[in-house]
């Protein structure tokens, strides 16, 4: 039978392979990036729709449907996807700075 993705992950993740290779510090890193990636998930679809049902109610109190709806939604879509954007280059910097020969960026 073949191995998928998913149980080779699992095993490695639980330490359930007895020859894996993978350290204690790298499966805290792997179970710590599943965490962070739920909470980035989140984040990305919750605060939204929660702006959104504030902007609803606004609307709804204003008499003005649904634009603060859509406009609250969009503009915490777009702080989402920015924030994100952030993240992303600031885990990249720090994987880059860990490859062999190369260190922090310092000044002159």
């Amino acid at each position: 039978m073949a191995e998928t993705g998913y149980s080779r992950l699992r095993k490695y993740s639980q330490g359930l392979d007895g020859d894996a290779d993978m350290g204690l510090n790298e499966r805290r890193e792997l179970n710590s990036g599943f965490g962070e990636s739920l909470t980035r998930a989140f984040e990305l679809v919750v605060t939204p729709v929660i702006f959104g049902f504030f902007g609803w109610l606004l609307d709804g109190w204003l008499g003005t449907r649904p634009l603060f709806m859509f406009l609250l939604f969009a503009l915490v879509m777009g702080y989402e996807f920015w924030k994100l954007y952030v993240a992303y280059g600031v885990e990249m910097k720090r994987h880059e700075d860990q490859l062999p020969g190369r260190g922090p960026e310092t000044g002159p």
